[in-house]
């Protein structure tokens, strides 16, 4: 006879024995990232990072920055710092804030910029929203009118 293991062979034993028992599956963490809009000249992006239905065990996932391979306006290292890591959810934290250096604009844009955050690989979780959009605005002033003679 081969060895068994796992919560259907403990229930058949003990319930055997005349032990009705119960097992009850935790789903693992869900993971999502929420998009961000702030000003160029306030050096620092906030991103939210939340996690739901599992709070009681530790998890974490990996982000990073990105230009979107093109699709975004924002050029790193130019308009935001390069930057990746992990986020680390302690039992019970449902939140993780992410702080991205952001770079003032050097000249009048007439449009906002944007740039991605995007989580990767999560520990103790599933990843459900994976890519934030991140919005740099522009406040630079337009330039004055050209002098009419």
């Amino acid at each position: 006879e081969g060895s068994e293991a796992g919560p259907s062979h403990a229930r058949r034993l003990l319930e055997g024995e005349g032990v009705t028992v119960s097992f009850e599956v935790v789903p693992a963490a869900q993971l999502d990232i929420d998009d961000a809009i702030e000003r160029e000249d306030t050096m620092f992006m906030n991103v939210t990072v939340r996690r739901s239905v599992n709070l009681f065990e530790p998890c974490s996932v990996m982000w990073a920055t990105s230009d979107g391979n093109g699709s975004a306006t924002a050029i790193e290292g130019v308009d935001f710092a390069v930057a990746s890591g992990t986020v680390v959810f302690p039992a019970y934290e449902s939140t993780a804030l992410l702080v991205i250096e952001v770079f003032a604009g050097t000249g009048y844009s007439e449009t906002d910029k944007i740039f991605f955050v995007t989580l990767g690989t999560a520990v103790n979780g599933t990843v459900q929203d994976a890519q934030a959009l991140i919005t740099i605005q522009n406040v630079q002033a337009p330039p004055p009118p050209a002098p009419t003679s």
